[in-house]
């Protein structure tokens, strides 16, 4: 039995804490120091590198200084014979430096003379935590001359870590991932002129857009209430209630009317279901409220830098998208009907198409709309 194995107060503490990392960034670099001082090392760091772009990473760190990792990187990495071989070694794979690297051949190089030996770094492990064809994930550890080599002590530490180490690090990876693509999501849905929320289940409000915002702010037909968003109506509350499970329960999309309390049209309110189980406890009701009485604006810019429109054409397109004809646009932009044609005979060139009824249709489909 290993030294490691026989005491589990260090192991566990260290597993522990492997997992506190996976929803908290900043405790990676608790972990890397607690399990540095468990194998008697000066430095080390947690690297990481992106295969398919051979960019590389040293994620987190301790002993190594922000100045000695730029250097690294900038300057040794390309050529140090300890990070060369270390990208081939598969997942799982532990050992000293010596093990996979002839002392000779790392000695010799200009990465152990002009930055390792100076920092007093002769002897170093590590493991493969991740070897992917997108990821590869590698954790260091070093120590000066005087200390000595690594023995199996330290390297049996880290073969009980490894597996713990393997699956936070791949649950924080994959989360990040989400999170990511979670930022772009609700980035792009915030700035959409319809209301958009999502439910669960029980019509508890899980995440809603300004729009969705501002709607429920008014309460003039929807308002939160303990957490659930409810119709201001109590009998339309009922219908809402039934189409919310007819989207969890059946998974089926429906459209209703709500009525507004001042005098203006109703909302139309579109249902839809998405489950990632075949569980209905676990269903996500999406809805989208249309206000046919908002007025939107659509943003030129974006139309000039798809179809390299000049500024004019672009704010005649626009008009005429929003239903504007050419004697309305005239008056409001204060040129000739003739200059507005003039106009549109350009747009309708740059873009391919013949009529405007074409003209409007491709506007619309590329347009990015904001509240008027």
């Amino acid at each position: 039995m290993s030294n490691a194995s026989k005491n589990p107060v260090l192991t566990e503490g260290l597993t522990a804490a492997i997992y506190d990392t996976i929803h908290d960034d900043s405790l990676w670099d608790v972990f890397v120091e607690a399990f540095l001082r468990s194998v008697s090392a000066d430095r080390g760091s947690l690297i990481l590198r992106d295969v398919q772009r051979n960019d590389m990473c040293i994620a987190y760190r301790h002993g190594w200084s922000e100045e000695d990792v730029a250097l690294y990187i900038g300057k040794y990495a390309a050529t140090d014979p300890w990070n060369v071989r270390s990208r081939n070694l598969p997942a799982g794979f532990i050992a000293t430096d010596e093990d996979y690297c002839p002392r000779s051949e790392s000695e010799a190089s200009g990465a152990f003379r002009e930055f390792y030996a100076p920092r007093d770094c002769y002897y170093g492990f590590g493991g493969t935590i991740i070897s992917t064809p997108d990821l590869h994930a590698v954790i260091t550890a070093s120590r000066g001359n005087s200390a000595g080599r690594f023995r199996d002590r330290e390297l049996a530490v880290l073969r009980e870590l490894m597996p713990h180490l393997q699956r936070a690090l791949s649950i924080h990876d994959k989360i990040q991932k989400l999170q990511m693509l979670n930022t772009a999501l609700t980035t792009h849905v915030r700035f959409q002129p319809h209301g958009f929320c999502l439910l669960d289940g029980g019509r508890r409000l899980l995440y809603s857009n300004e729009a969705a915002n501002r709607l429920l702010l008014a309460a003039d037909c929807l308002r939160i209430e303990a957490a659930r968003m409810i119709a201001v109506s109590a009998s339309e509350d009922g219908e809402f209630e039934r189409a919310a499970s007819a989207c969890t329960e059946n998974r089926r999309e429906t459209w209703m009317a709500i009525r507004r309390r001042a005098d203006r049209p109703p909302f139309r309110l579109r249902l839809y279901p998405y489950s990632p189980t075949q569980s209905s406890a676990f269903a996500v009701v999406a809805v989208v409220f249309v206000d046919v009485s908002a007025e939107f604006r659509i943003e030129a810019k974006p139309m000039r830098e798809l179809f390299g429109f000049t500024e004019r054409e672009a704010q005649v397109a626009v008009k005429l998208a929003l239903g504007l004809d050419a004697k309305e646009i005239a008056a409001e932009m204060r040129i000739s009907i003739e200059t507005v044609r003039t106009h549109l005979r350009r747009s309708m060139s740059k873009t391919g198409v013949t009529r405007q009824g074409s003209l409007i249709a491709l506007i619309l489909k590329c347009a990015v709309f904001r509240p008027a």
